[in-house]
């Protein structure tokens, strides 16, 4: 195994801030790969071979004792055993042998971790990938044997579910990034996949029941500011690009309606508004909201979904809107002054309630 050499020069400086003495990393044909000392990079280092091939430390007690190379030591460094290449520590042997096994033992962390961090990123990317084919109905077309450990763990399974989450707001891509590895510690303990495209999260769970839906979505749903669409359970593995649009659709509904979670099997009237073509929307919000500037359609929108949520209770919806029950009496009067239409007529939330689903 060769390191990269934007890692061989991360190391170098990282250990330079340390010790404060130049450092060079050398591979395994004894070339060094990268140095705080920038006019040796790309030049031969005979001790740094010479550790590769004893496997041992070698102490370079005066320059020129080793071609290209100046006093000081070099030690390999290892990662499974193996040795990958050599640090090497410029200076006083005496003086910088003192460093020598902290800055092998920090190098080989480093290492590890930046190899643990690239097989999780391709891990991520493989899983990405076989969601998307897998919603995309796509599925092994093109590499079956890439996907054959996916498909073999999810062919045992008997219940899919597809839950889909949108991460509202202006989040920077550091916290995207933490919310995605928070929410994958849960999937994975559920066994579940998971993928991130841009701000929408895409989770695969096999939940037999939707009391065990509603218990998993209690846990990743931490009050941020998100969104939730919940397809329904299948029990057919082809179908799972089935709840993923049920997902989507549910996912939709409610950013548009403020419902922070929603469940595809709880929607009814919502499934025929979305199939209601683009003219006769337009018709009817016109004929019902013409009246309303776009201010006061997102005003009367959120006095209705109160409105709804308490059951006409006008103390309730003052008190959610921040405001006098008479203001709020006034804002009523004033919608059916402008539209005649009144949101406390049965008949008339209906119409309401209607064009503001398809606006």
């Amino acid at each position: 195994m060769e390191i990269a050499k934007e890692l061989a020069e991360s190391i170098v400086k990282e250990m330079k801030k340390i010790i404060e003495k130049d450092l060079n990393f050398i591979n395994s044909e004894g070339i060094i790969v990268a140095s705080t000392d920038e006019k040796r990079v790309n030049t031969y280092h005979e001790g740094g071979k010479e550790v590769i091939k004893r496997g041992s430390i070698v102490k370079i007690n005066r320059d020129g004792e080793y071609v290209g190379a100046k006093k000081g030591i070099n030690l390999p460094v290892k990662f499974n055993d193996d040795i990958i290449g050599v640090i090497g520590i410029s200076g006083e042997t005496k003086e910088v042998e003192r460093y020598g096994k902290i800055i092998k033992r920090m190098s080989e962390i480093l290492i590890k971790e930046a190899y643990l961090s690239k097989k999780e990123e391709e891990e991520n990317e493989k899983e990405q990938l076989f969601l998307e084919s897998l919603i995309s109905q796509e599925l092994m077309l093109e590499n079956p044997i890439v996907f054959s450990e996916y498909v073999e763990d999810i062919e045992k399974r008997r219940y899919y579910s597809i839950i889909v989450c949108k991460l509202n707001g202006k989040y920077e891509l550091n916290t995207i990034k933490n919310i995605y590895k928070e929410l994958k510690i849960a999937v994975k303990k559920k066994s579940g996949y998971i993928m991130l495209k841009q701000s929408t999260v895409c989770i695969l769970i096999f939940e037999k029941n939707r009391q065990g839906v509603e218990e998993f979505i209690e846990k990743i749903d931490k009050k941020r500011d998100i969104n939730i669409g919940i397809g329904e359970i299948k029990i057919e593995f082809g179908r799972i690009r089935e709840s993923y649009e049920e997902a989507i659709n549910a996912l939709e509904w409610g950013s548009k309606n403020k419902k922070r979670e929603v469940f595809y099997e709880d929607l009814d009237i919502e499934l025929i508004v979305k199939n209601i073509d683009l003219k006769t929307k337009k018709i009817y919000i016109k004929k019902i909201l013409g009246n309303l500037s776009q201010k006061e359609i997102v005003e009367y929108r959120e006095i209705l979904y109160f409105y709804e949520k308490y059951n006409g209770s006008l103390n309730k919806i003052s008190k959610e809107l921040f405001i006098h029950t008479n203001t709020l009496q006034y804002k009523l009067n004033r919608l059916k002054e402008k539209i005649d239409l009144d949101m406390r007529n049965y008949e008339d939330f209906t119409k309401l309630k209607l064009a503001f689903m398809l606006s």
